[in-house]
C-alpha cells in the first residue's frame, strides 16, 4: 500500500497539478557561486555628476559641467556593463 501523502503540494503534484512545484532536475539553475559577481557602474554616474558640477561651477558653467559629468559617468557605466555582460 502506498504511503499517505499529507502536504497540499505533494497531493497536487501526485495528481499531475502544480508541475512547477516539483523538483525538476532537468533544468538545474546556476548556483550563485558559479556565476561571476555583478559589478555596479552607477557609482560612475553619481561621481561624474558631482565632480562635473563642481568643476563646471569653478569654471562658471555648472549646468554644462553637470551634463558633461553625467554623460561621462554614463559612458563609463555603459563600458563596465558591456565588459561585464561579455563574461557570462
Amino acid at each position: 500500500m502506498a504511503a499517505r501523502v499529507t502536504s497540499r503540494w505533494q497531493i497536487a503534484a501526485s495528481r499531475g497539478k502544480g508541475f512547477a512545484m516539483q523538483n525538476d532536475t532537468r533544468k538545474t539553475p546556476a548556483r550563485p557561486e558559479d556565476r561571476p559577481p555583478v559589478r555596479g557602474g552607477g557609482v560612475f554616474m553619481a561621481l561624474g555628476t558631482l565632480v562635473g558640477t563642481v568643476v563646471g561651477g569653478l569654471m562658471g558653467q555648472p549646468s554644462i559641467g553637470f551634463l558633461a559629468g553625467l554623460g561621462g559617468g554614463f559612458a563609463l557605466h555603459g563600458a563596465l556593463w558591456y565588459m561585464d555582460s561579455r563574461k557570462r
